[in-house]
């Protein structure tokens, strides 16, 4: 006698939406690499650099809501500052510093820093600002 045994159905995986993200996938790289590519090729002529021509050290005061100070990224004190200011600009040739600050920050603080870099030789003092929309 012959028992007939029950078959157990295959396990297979459906492909069917892995292809469908590796599609996404790669329409995705496929549009963001020609973002990376410039819309216009040129090729420019080569010119020797001399140390004048080289682009001018950026001077910055940032100032917080709680009257820390930050000349170029670096913590100081209110005291040193013109003396600091002085230094780095001596050997800056523009003499330009960029005052950026908190916009809940007091004005005391603005003063003072524009006081300090008007007093330490700067020509020309920018106010950092985001734009509008």
């Amino acid at each position: 006698m012959d028992i007939p045994r029950q078959r157990r159905p295959g396990l297979t995986l459906d492909m069917t939406p892995l292809i469908d993200c590796v599609f996404q996938l790669l329409i995705f790289f496929m549009l963001s690499s020609t973002f990376l590519t410039p819309a216009l090729e040129l090729e420019l002529p080569e010119a020797s650099a001399r140390a004048a021509d080289a682009p001018p050290e950026q001077v910055f005061l940032s100032i917080t809501t709680k009257g820390e100070l930050y000349l170029n990224q670096e913590p100081i004190a209110w005291d040193a500052l013109e003396t600091r200011l002085a230094g780095v600009l001596s050997a800056s040739a523009h003499k330009v510093v960029t005052v950026r600050g908190d916009k809940e920050m007091q004005f005391d603080y603005f003063v003072r820093a524009f006081s300090a870099a008007q007093a330490a030789g700067a020509t020309r003092i920018d106010v950092a600002h985001t734009p509008l929309p």
